[in-house]
């Protein structure tokens, strides 16, 4: 489904994943573009990131694209991979509304990476619940904040000198750009 805003999430997910535990220096998307097939309950599918009707008439940017922007819109060829967890303070448990304790950190990643122009990016994915956490070098540095969710996707949340708290919604794409 070209609109399910959770392929995104997932392919995010993998992305992130690719980079940080198989050591992967690029990774491109299957199909750029191709035909939407209509399904009976009217819901379009295709697995390019841009999909289209067979006149090419219609033209929709599949969410999973956005997925790809938050890596290929900031980490520019020749950025290098750098530790993100020493800058950020997460909790590992959390308790949901019925009094469970969960592990928050399933369903969360985060890569960093250095550019070639000296700026940090830090791309994290949460495929769970919303949540807030500190990066540490958001009050030396100037910051801007992206974020995608099912509502807005590639939406600037923030930008300026520190901000002591980030928030990351459920089921989103973040990132954060110091520099």
């Amino acid at each position: 489904n070209i609109a399910d805003f959770g392929g995104a999430v997932r392919t995010a997910s993998v992305i992130n994943q690719d980079l940080l535990l198989s050591g992967a220096n690029s990774w491109s998307a299957w199909t750029g573009v191709n035909n939407y097939s209509r399904k009976e309950d009217g819901t379009l599918w295709s697995d390019g990131l841009l999909a289209m009707n067979d006149a090419a008439d219609d033209v929709q940017i599949a969410r999973r694209y956005y997925a790809l922007q938050h890596f290929s819109r900031f980490i520019p060829a020749g950025s290098v991979r750098v530790e993100a967890n020493a800058d950020i303070t997460d909790v590992d448990y959390m308790v949901d509304g019925e009094g469970k304790i969960y592990d928050a950190r399933l369903g969360f990643s985060v890569s960093a990476f250095k550019t070639p122009e000296g700026k940090y990016v830090a791309v994290i994915v949460n495929e769970g619940n919303a949540r807030s956490f500190t990066v540490s070098a958001f009050g030396k540095l100037r910051a801007e904040v992206w974020q995608s969710t099912a509502e807005a996707q590639m939406q600037r949340t923030y930008a300026g000198f520190g901000t002591p708290l980030l928030h990351i919604p459920e089921n989103s794409i973040t990132t954060v750009v110091l520099g």
